[in-house]
């Protein structure tokens, strides 16, 4: 679309969701272009008319290194204190926290009030606490989930009761298998991020543990940093990888017949057990294990040919083909450059996602033994 039709369409429709998208595009042109000082008043002006649009750390983070690149240090560092502050456990809040450590900037201060965030079990919240309570005990979730669907009809819909909603559908869904377990989980991080957005930003990362392992499950992990290790790869990352692509479920296989725990379709899976020698049949994709072998050694494969993991996790997405013509098109683009200007937005927010989430499930599991039990206590 040419800068004139967007720059009309922006002033058309500034409020509107075809406007932000408008913003970040006339900005994000402006800096591919050198007119860094018209991206940097693009970017901040755009943030200032949409506080809550979901572009907002994307605009704050590049009129950051817009600031930058007019060396105005000192208003980039302003900005990247308030991308670190409200998104700090998010792909923008963790480059912009990396570049203010680099510089030896004081940390940001925790914004999230962690005494009031609450816990996913109910107490003393509404009547029927006891009823969900003995529910929940005996592991009746259906239940136990209308019970709470009841509770937040009935009285104040709080954070604590979606909470105990997302929990317990987290819990109902590692009982299941395949399609519904997949939905379940899935579903209940989508809930516990409605009911504790606060989780992004800093402080965000002292929730409780029990909040956060809904958000961030996890399962499989031994056979993850078994094979990590084995291909020289990060295993937190691959971690992240699984749970964006199957959210460990082991035997899920979606509209494209990609199959299991690293989502392969059956020509790549045929090609990489044959690499490593493992016997090839309809069900190999589903054992986790040989899912898991297949799928990293594929992964290693991509970043050494790439050079990088970003390139990896974009061609695991879009295709190998189009990767290597994007780095073509692009051969001076720094990593975060790269990223943003991939062209398929899925594949686009597909890599901040896992780059992002890599870095929560490094600090919520990195610090001890893990274990899918561990992870579903």
């Amino acid at each position: 679309i040419p800068d004139d039709v967007l720059r009309d369409l922006y002033a058309r429709s500034p409020r509107g969701r075809f406007g932000e998208r408008a913003a970040w595009k006339i900005g994000w042109w402006a800096y591919k272009g050198g007119r860094f000082g018209d991206a940097a008043e693009t970017f901040e002006g755009a943030s200032a008319a949409f506080p809550r649009a979901d572009y907002r750390p994307s605009w704050l983070y590049w009129a950051a290194r817009s600031r930058d690149r007019l060396s105005d240090r000192a208003a980039a560092n302003a900005l990247y204190r308030i991308v670190a502050a409200d998104y700090l456990n998010s792909y923008y809040g963790r480059l912009a926290s990396a570049v203010l450590a680099g510089r030896r900037e004081p940390p940001v201060r925790p914004i999230v009030a962690i005494e009031a965030a609450g816990r996913p079990a109910p107490g003393a919240l509404v009547p029927t606490e006891g009823v969900i309570r003995a529910l929940l005990s005996i592991e009746l979730y259906d239940a136990a989930l209308d019970e709470v669907d009841y509770a937040r009809r009935a009285w104040e819909d709080v954070s604590p009761l979606q909470a105990t909603a997302a929990w317990i559908r987290h819990r109902r869904g590692l009982q299941e298998g395949a399609s519904a377990r997949f939905t379940d989980v899935r579903g209940a991080i989508t809930m516990m991020r409605r009911a504790y957005p606060q989780f992004m930003a800093s402080g965000g990362e002292q929730l409780p543990p029990e909040l956060l392992r809904v958000i961030f499950p996890l399962d499989y992990w031994p056979l993850i940093r078994k094979y990590a290790e084995a291909y020289g790869l990060d295993p937190y990352l691959m971690t992240a990888l699984v749970a964006q692509e199957s959210t460990f479920t082991a035997d899920v296989r979606s509209g494209a017949n990609a199959v299991g725990l690293m989502q392969l379709i059956p020509s790549t899976g045929r090609r990489y057990a044959r690499r490593v020698g493992v016997r090839y049949s309809p069900r190999t994709l589903t054992q986790p294990e040989t899912n898991i072998r297949l799928g990293m050694r594929y992964f290693k494969d991509l970043v050494d040919r790439f050079g990088g993991a970003h390139f990896a996790l974009a061609s695991y997405n879009a295709g190998e083909r189009r990767v290597a013509q994007w780095r073509l098109e692009r051969p001076d683009f720094e990593q975060d450059e790269f990223i943003d200007d991939i062209p398929f937005p899925e594949t686009q927010n597909y890599v901040k996602r896992i780059l992002g989430t890599a870095d929560d499930y490094r600090r919520l599991y990195g610090g001890g033994v893990l274990s899918a039990a561990a992870a579903r206590r």
